[in-house]
This record gives structure tokens, sequence and C-alpha cells, in this order.
């Protein structure tokens, strides 16, 4: 059921206060003050535009009540509304106490009163409302003249509404999946003002941290100090996320509220129980899609990057991991909601092996510090790429000599190897036509494949050949094993990915040097690109003293 909301003005004094409100009786009981209904229950953007009107907008300021009165009649009629009909006096009501649960509920968190109600376990718009009349929260449409407020998102469609009955109400479709917004609805929103109590709580490792990780912790902690960013550019396999572990303690022990963000959710399922171990017997708000939506937030909350659109101004510092990620990464609306999920001085770090362009721009550029992780915890560089431009074809389907001479050392010498491709259809094309000439040691899988997990744990028990697409760039470490690129060059293939792709190799003690290929019809930039980047971290570690190569020769 829709809530709709009346605009009323209260005699304040000398003043004449106009709001709008889902039960006018509440404002005059709290404002102690009497007035009158200018409106019939309305839909939240009319409820909003009528009330902007009334005080002042292109007429001015209203001269007294009865003028007032006549305004919002004509305003209403013009847009098809009835002005109310009877008596339009304003008693007061009830005051709902105590508000001390709904505060807490909406407090660091940007909601639709639904979303509350089911946080809280009973309807509590009144209460957000008065907290709204105490200043204790803030209120907008879903939808107004800027787009939709809680993603930011300009691409607002326009339909008809089972909610509030008419044919132009505005409808967000970009963060649809976390609940639907529309004009005709409100959102609350406060920050977290409370500070936390303090937490001494020295982080477990899992091991014990190398040279390059135990610099870039010692540097992370000392730029938070006076930088409001910073990135962690650290290589596959690197282990960057135990380097932000002693920053966390750090802003935990001052009673600061922390956010640890990753783009994926089966990420952050990875992720709970190393935490849960790094930080014994500290609260974990843990926050996806189907868990945790409405609980409250801890010192320390792990949460997917599309739950900080619910997030407002609640956290001192926030970590986002695999900053590369879809769909963090292209997302226009994701780093937005991610700055406003914290606090006016919060600090934001920013963790990846492939940063983006503008990031890495920025870092080079000096404007956000960067801290280098260039070296793997065994001591070895990062296998580089070898480029190859040779003539294939899709459809139909044409592998060159080179591709197959590159399976079949591989095969020989016992290693997994990895076919990376950049469409589901080519997964399934390539698969078939390996498995139909090598037998049952070629597997494909892709992000529509049901068996995808199955298929993915097998060939990190058992090895063989793993045809897919970029679904398995990263998140998966299997020993020993060898990456061939195939249709390099095609435009899904941008560096990062690339660099992700070749970071599957080399990552094992085992075996902490492999064979990647670049194979593609040519020779592309972002190929070239990738390369660089690799080589640029090789060259950053070897300078750094983190490399024992003769491990290797």
């Amino acid at each position: 059921m829709n809530r709709l909301y009346t605009v009323y003005f209260l005699e304040d004094g000398d003043r004449l206060r106009i709001d709008y409100s889902p039960q006018p009786s509440l404002d005059a009981a709290y404002l102690r003050a009497e007035g009158a209904l200018l409106s019939s229950p309305l839909p939240a953007w009319a409820a909003s535009s009528l009330v902007k009107c009334l005080r002042g907008g292109l007429f001015g300021p209203p001269r007294n009540p009865k003028h007032l009165a006549m305004r919002a009649d004509r305003w209403l009629r013009q847009r098809g509304f009835s002005p109310p009909l009877g008596d339009r006096r304003l008693r007061p009501g009830t005051i709902p106490q105590p508000l001390e649960q709904s505060e807490a509920t909406i407090a660091g968190r940007l909601l639709l009163p639904t979303e509350a109600a089911r946080a809280l376990g009973r309807p509590c718009e009144e209460d957000l409302h008065l907290l709204y009349l105490m200043g204790r929260c803030d209120r907008r449409p879903g939808i107004d003249s800027d787009g939709c407020v809680r993603c930011g998102s300009q691409e607002v469609q326009r339909d008809y509404c089972p909610l509030c009955l008419r044919e132009d109400c505005g409808r967000c479709p970009d963060c649809s999946s976390m609940g639907e917004i529309r004009s005709c609805r409100l959102l609350y929103f406060a920050p977290l003002r409370e500070r936390g109590d303090p937490c001494q709580i020295q982080p477990i490792f899992p091991g014990e941290l190398t040279l390059a990780q135990e610099r870039a912790s010692l540097q992370l902690k000392d730029v938070l100090y006076s930088s409001r960013e910073a990135l962690i550019w650290a290589v596959c396999g690197a282990g960057k996320t135990e380097v932000a572990f002693p920053a966390i303690a750090d802003a935990l022990a001052r009673g600061q509220r922390v956010l640890f963000s990753v783009p994926r959710r089966e990420v952050v399922i990875e992720l709970e129980p190393r935490l849960k171990k790094a930080f014994p017997g500290l609260p974990l708000s843990v926050f996806y899609g189907g868990r945790g939506e409405w609980g409250p937030l801890g010192p320390l909350v792990l949460a997917t990057t599309h739950q900080t659109l619910r997030f407002y101004r609640a956290f001192d510092l926030a970590i986002l991991d695999e900053s590369d990620a879809y769909p963090y990464r292209g997302s226009r609306l994701l780093p937005r909601a991610l700055k406003r999920s914290l606090k006016e001085e919060g600090r934001l770090v920013y963790m990846t092996a492939t940063p983006s362009p503008a990031l890495h721009r920025r870092a080079r550029w000096g404007r956000i510090p960067l801290i280098a992780i260039p070296a793997r915890y065994h001591g070895h560089p990062v296998p580089e790429p070898k480029l190859l431009a040779r003539p294939m074809s899709h459809t139909p389907l044409r592998l060159p000599p080179i591709c197959w001479e590159i399976i079949h050392m591989t095969r020989q010498q016992g290693f997994p190897l990895f076919i990376f491709v950049p469409t589901v259809a080519l997964s399934e094309a390539v698969g078939s036509h390996l498995s139909s000439q090598l037998g049952s040691q070629v597997d494909y899988t892709h992000a529509r494949d049901p068996k995808r997990s199955e298929k993915r744990a097998l060939f990190a028990q058992q090895g063989g050949i793993l045809v897919t697409t970029t679904l398995l760039e990263r998140g998966i470490t299997v020993p020993c094993a060898d990456v061939l690129v195939l249709f390099a060059h095609h435009p899904v293939f941008d560096a990062g990915t690339l660099v992700q792709m070749a970071g599957r190799s080399g990552r094992s003690i085992q075996r902490p040097w492999g064979d990647v290929y670049f194979l593609g019809r040519r020779v592309t930039a972002e190929m070239r690109r990738a390369r660089h980047m690799i080589r640029e971290m090789n060259r950053l570690a070897r300078e750094g003293g983190y490399l024992n190569e003769e491990r290797s020769s």
C-alpha cells in the first residue's frame, strides 16, 4: 500500500510553516501550533512540488492563510487533483513514543518507509516523520528534478504506477534490483552521528606478512592520517586484503566505523570467515542481496558495493577491494553511492591489481597516494605474456596452428591450462571443438552454465583444460596453471581484464612461474598495455628487493 502526504500550514508566531506530512495532526501536536490543510492526500512528488510553490516559487511568498489556500487550490486543479473537502482545520494528534529504535534504524541509512518497517518489524513512517520534524533525519521524493535520489541516475522512466494510479509516475530502472524507487514514494535518510566505542584489537594474520605486505601496511596507516584517499596497487596473488587489516584496527581503536566493500557477492561470502578470524570477537555486519540488508551497522561492515546504495554518511573509513571488478567497474552509480556512504571527513582506500586508467592517472600525477605491492609471497616475478598475432575466425571456427602447439606443449608437461575466450558462444564452440579432438580432459563453462561451480572445483582439483569467459578472470587459484587468451584482440578484453587473466599463472610455490599467451588476429593497444603493467610491477619488485629470482633459474 502506498502512503500519501497532505500539505498543510501552521501558524508559528508571525510565520506560516508550510510542509507536507503522512499525518498532519502529528506535526500540529509536535509543533504545538494551529493551522489548516491545504490539499487532499497526494503522492510524494506532488506534495513536495506544491510545498515548493507555496513557499515562494514563481509567485513569491504567501501574504496570508486565505491567499495561501487560494494558491494551493489553483495549483491542485491545474494538475488534476481535488482540493480538500469539508473542515480544513488541523487538530493536534498523538505523538508516538519512544523513537530510539526508529532513529537507530535510519541512522547511516537511506531507506523507503517500507524498508525501515521491515528492519524495525512494524510500520514506522510516523516515527520517521517526527524525526524529520526534530531535525534528526531528512527526506526527499524518490525521484526529483535531479533524477533518482538513491542512485543518482537521470535515466528516469515515466509510466503507470499501481501505487499512486498516475500514468506518468517517475521510476528508476537502474537501481530497481534494490527495491523500486518512484516519485510518489519518500526516501528518508540520516547520517550516523554517534561514534562507536573504541575497540582495542590486534588483527590475526593467516601467515607471516611478506616484506612487501609489511611495508605497504605501514605506508597505508601513515597515509590515512594525512590523506582522504589512497590507492593500493598489488599484483594478482600478492595478498592485498591483509594489508588493510592494521589500518582497520587503527580506525576501530579510535571508535570509528569501517566498511569493507567488494563488488561481487561471492567474494563477500569468501571474505566473511577471513575477517572473523582476523578480528576475533568483533561484531561483523554482513550485507549482500538476500542477507542482512536491514540489520544493524556494527563497528566493521562487510558489504557488496550495491548495498552502499542504502548507506548514508555512516563510515569513517571505507576499503574498496577489487575496485576494477564488475559491476563496480564501468558503473556511474556505485562510485557515487560509495562516497555518499562515507562521513564528511571519511577516508577511502582503493585496492586493485588493475587500476582504471583514470585512477592510474591520478596516482601518477600525485593526486592520490600510491602504495604498491609488486611481488607475490613466493618472491618470483609475475609471468609476462607473449603477444601473438595470427589469422583466426569464430564463424566458422578456425584456430591457428600455434594454438594447437601451445595446447599440446602444456598437456605434455602435465600442467592445467586456462583458455579464455570473449563470449559465451565462443566458450561453447571452442570447448566442444577441443573436446572432440582431445577427449575428456577438456571442459567449458560460462556465467549461464548451471554447473559452473562444479566444473570450476573439478578443474582446480584435477587440472586439464578449461575453456571459459571472463567469469574466471579472478577468484580462482589453480596450482601450476598456464594461460591462453584466444581472440585476445576482442574489445571485451581490456588491459585490466587481460592482466587478471594472466594473473592466474605462476601463483603457487610448486611452480611460481608459468606461460601466458595473448593470441589474437592482431596485437592491440590493450594487449600491450597489459604487458606493460605486468612489466612495471616486476620492475618495482626488483627495485624494492622483493624478488628471489635465482630460485626460478
